[in-house]
């Protein structure tokens, strides 16, 4: 039990880890980059740039093509 407790607690450590280094220089290039080169626009938290990130990852990654083997 506590093993299965810790496992699952450094899995999520590792998750939050790895989501935030991800994040955070997309976030650090919007606010510090483009706030003062551009006009108009409003710095953006983390959960922003996560829902950017989400959003470009739908919409410029390929297609996949979910053949099973019987369909071949």
């Amino acid at each position: 039990m506590i093993k299965t407790l810790y496992t699952t607690f450094a899995a999520f450590s590792i998750a939050a880890i790895l989501l935030f280094l991800i994040t955070w220089p997309v976030q650090w290039l919007w606010n510090n980059a483009l706030f003062g080169a551009i006009e108009g626009i409003n710095q953006i938290s983390f959960f922003q740039t996560l829902g950017i990130l989400i959003l470009f990852k739908l919409l410029f990654s390929p297609a996949r093509d979910f053949k099973t083997k019987s369909d071949e």
